[in-house]
C-alpha cells in the first residue's frame, strides 16, 4: 500500500478532519509499540484501513490526549479501537516488504535502516494476524515471478495486490462485499502506482506494466483511465452496501471524493504531498 487512500480535504468538515487525524495518531501510537522506526511506515491507506474496520459499530472508541514525536509540545487526540492493533499489524507487514522491494531496487530513504530492525517488527506483527501473512507472502511471491515474467496482462499484474488488500479488508473470509471492495482497492492502488511511477521505472529498467504495453502516450493513458475507473466503480457499488454506523462522512469522502480526485490527479501526471 502506497499512501493513496486518503480524503479530499477541501471538501471535509473541520470536525470530520479532527477526527480522521485522530484516527491517523491512534495508529501511529500503536506503531510506536513495534518501537521508534516503525512509525516511519505510517501511511493514509492502513488509517483506511483503521478507519474502515472501526465503524461497523457505535462506540467501542477511546480518546486520548497527550504529547507525541512530531508535536511534543501540545497535546494530540488520538483514538484507539478494537481494531487499532490491527490495522498498525497490517501497517508494519505491508510496510517491511515495501522495504525490501525498495532495497532491491536500490531505493535508499527507509531502507538505509537495517533491514533487521524492520525484521523484528515484521515478525511480532506476523503474530497479529497469521491468515494475512500467508496471503502477503503467497501473492508477493507471485507477484515477483509475474515481473519476472515481464506479464502484458494488465489483469494479472494487478491480481496480487488485489488479493493483498482483499484479505487485509476481509480477514476471516466472511464478507463478500468487504472482500469485493478490498480486491478492487487493491488493483487501483497497484495501477496508481505503476502509472504515477511509469517514467522513474522506464529510466531504472524496472518492471511497469504501462511501460510493456504497445501504442502511444495517449493510448496508454486511455487504458490506465479504462482500467483504474472500473475498479473504482466496482468497489464504489461494494462500498454502497456496507452497513456503516459511524464516520460515514469521512469514508463517503474517500471513496466520492479522494480516490476519484487521486485518479484524475495521477493521470493528468500530477504530484501532490499532502499531510494532515
Amino acid at each position: 500500500m502506497f499512501g493513496y487512500v486518503t480524503v479530499n480535504r477541501p471538501e471535509l468538515k473541520v470536525r470530520d478532519l479532527e477526527k480522521y487525524r485522530a484516527y491517523y495518531c491512534g495508529l501511529c501510537r500503536e506503531l510506536g509499540k513495534y518501537g521508534i522506526s516503525p512509525r516511519l511506515l505510517l501511511n493514509y491507506d492502513c488509517n483506511f484501513v483503521h478507519l474502515l474496520l472501526s465503524s461497523f459499530s457505535e462506540g467501542e472508541e477511546t480518546e486520548t490526549r497527550s504529547p507525541c514525536v512530531i508535536h511534543p509540545f501540545t497535546r494530540q487526540t488520538s483514538v484507539s479501537t478494537p481494531w487499532t492493533s490491527y490495522a498498525a499489524a497490517v501497517n508494519v507487514l505491508l510496510g517491511y516488504e515495501s522495504i525490501k522491494d525498495k532495497k532491491e531496487d536500490g531505493e535508499m530513504f527507509l531502507a538505509e535502516v537495517p533491514l533487521l530492525v524492520w525484521k523484528k517488527a515484521y515478525e511480532k506483527a506476523s503474530s497479529v494476524n497469521i491468515w494475512v501473512t500467508g496471503v502477503l507472502r503467497d501473492e508477493l511471491d507471485r507477484q515477483r515471478r509475474l515481473e519476472k515474467e515481464e506479464t502484458k496482462d494488465i489483469d494479472l499484474a494487478a491480481d496480487p495486490s488485489g488479493k493483498i488488500v482483499r484479505a487485509v479488508l476481509d480477514y476471516q473470509g466472511q464478507s463478500q462485499v468487504l472482500s469485493e471492495l478490498g480486491y478492487h482497492l487493491g488493483r487501483w492502488i497497484y495501477l496508481a502506482d505503476a502509472y504515477e511511477d511509469r517514467e522513474k521505472d522506464r529510466k531504472k529498467g524496472s518492471y511497469n506494466i504501462f511501460n510493456l504495453l504497445e501504442g502511444n502516450e495517449e493510448d496508454i493513458r486511455e487504458r490506465a483511465s479504462f482500467n483504474m475507473k472500473s475498479s473504482l466503480r466496482k468497489l464504489t457499488l461494494a462500498y454502497d452496501l456496507l452497513n456503516i454506523k459511524k464516520n460515514r462522512e469521512i469514508l463517503d469522502n474517500i471513496i466520492y471524493e479522494g480516490l476519484p480526485g487521486k485518479t484524475e490527479q495521477i493521470l493528468k501526471g500530477k504530484k501532490k504531498n499532502e499531510s494532515i
